[in-house]
């Protein structure tokens, strides 16, 4: 028997819903049990061999924004889509209805929905437990130009890929956050400045290759401020948002502090 599952359901003008998950469950199609309005079937999820697993069907369906191309293992937390269907998106979550309820108002209360990143109330925290440290600033460069000329869902997609680079470089008992927009904030601790500087040019360079969005190649890359923090809270982040707003002045794509 499968242990309980939910599928949370958020939509651009719709709120949350949650569906059982069961041992079966289609997505579109007649057989539906999330009602997407589709009239294709896109996936199906079910329970076996004791792991959940997600098969594609007849669209084109994404996890982790990755296309499904063949069946795979299905885990806590990962995101359910279709390129075909872009005004919704599908969290699936192992647990009952109440377990996953209360680890959505923590998530919440925590993390940037988009990017599942720390919030920016989450990084002053952060900032204001450390003794000493470097507060990086980064900025998507041209953000507003992706979003005007291959629209909004381009913008998320860059935004959310920003996200992934500095998930991947950024180790804990350092921070990364979304600070808001296409601005993150990383707080490192007890680092000295030439150490912070490094990591700022590998993350710089890991944004700089073009990459594709549906057919669409796209040039993302950041600017980067860093601020010396010494105890004194927020004007670390005001220095590093100086140094950034340099780095854009100048030319953009490169690292200044």
């Amino acid at each position: 028997m499968a242990p309980p599952a939910v599928l949370v359901r958020e939509t651009i003008r719709a709120a949350r819903e949650l569906f059982d998950v069961g041992d079966e469950l289609t997505l579109g199609g007649p057989d539906d049990g999330v009602v997407l309005v589709n009239t294709v079937p896109a996936a199906v999820i079910r329970w076996y061999g004791n792991a959940w697993w997600i098969t594609p069907l007849t669209m084109p369906v994404l996890v982790d924004d990755a296309p499904l191309a063949a069946e795979q293992q299905l885990h806590h937390g990962q995101e359910i889509s279709s390129s075909a269907m872009p005004g919704w998106r599908l969290r699936f979550l192992v647990g009952d209805r109440e377990r996953v309820l209360d680890e959505l108002r923590h998530v919440e209360a925590s993390t940037d929905r988009m990017t599942g990143l720390l919030n920016r109330r989450l990084a002053y925290q952060q900032l204001e437990r450390i003794p000493s440290g470097i507060v990086m600033m980064v900025d998507i460069d041209r953000l507003k130009q992706i979003n005007h000329q291959l629209g909004i869902l381009a913008g998320d997609f860059t935004i959310k890929r920003t996200a992934s680079i500095l998930a991947a470089h950024v180790a804990w008992p350092d921070v990364v956050a979304r600070y808001g927009g296409e601005e993150f904030v990383v707080v490192m601790r007890e680092v000295e400045l030439v150490e912070a500087r490094a990591l700022a040019e590998r993350i710089r360079r890991a944004a700089e290759p073009r990459f594709v969005y549906e057919t669409d190649s796209i040039t993302a890359t950041l600017s980067i401020g860093l601020g010396v923090h010494a105890g004194e809270g927020t004007p670390a982040l005001v220095a590093a948002e100086e140094q950034l707003d340099q780095a854009k002045a100048t030319g953009r794509n490169r690292v200044c502090g």
